[in-house]
């Protein structure tokens, strides 16, 4: 993943998104791209990320499973296949630990969170915003106000200041 990112970004500075769990990805790849020395990305942006190294993520991930599968998806398939995925998926962060990053970090939080998840929070981001959405909305119905989030802090990061 590391040099799929050094290849998109051509030494130019780069941030990692992640949404949802994709957050735990993100911020691992950013701790491992430190650890390697290869660079420091210019930021870590958290879409409604939520810790998955202080309780299993099991229940979580079953809550908004559901969720999910309650809504009206007019494109969403879910099949064994992308079941099966999410179970080994889940499995690859059972033992890791997150660690603070020298990168500038984001967690944009929804106003209503999924019940009984534990919001990203330090060391995975240190600063966080909330918006007026869901887990699945921030990033639909209710992207402006993420957006507009996001924008800011990128801003900071580009003039160089910790906002």
């Amino acid at each position: 993943m590391a040099k799929a990112v050094f290849g998109a970004a051509g030494g130019r500075p780069f941030v990692l998104l992640g949404y949802s769990s994709g957050g735990i990805l993100a911020h691992a790849l950013a701790e491992w791209i430190e650890g390697e020395g290869a660079a420091t990305a210019a930021g870590v942006l958290l879409l409604d990320t939520y810790r998955h190294d202080r309780e299993p993520a099991w229940p979580l991930t079953a809550l908004a499973l559901a969720q999910l599968l309650d809504r009206d998806h007019e494109f969403l398939v879910v099949e064994d296949r992308h079941l099966l995925a999410l179970a080994v998926y889940l499995d690859l962060f059972a033992d890791w630990t997150a660690r603070e990053v020298k990168a500038s970090s984001l967690l944009v939080q929804a106003d209503r969170p999924l019940p009984g998840g534990i919001p990203a929070g330090p060391p995975l981001a240190d600063r966080s915003t909330l918006v007026v959405a869901d887990h699945f909305s921030v990033l639909a119905d209710d992207c402006e106000l993420a957006a507009g989030a996001v924008s800011a802090w990128l801003q900071g990061i580009l003039i160089g200041e910790t906002l």
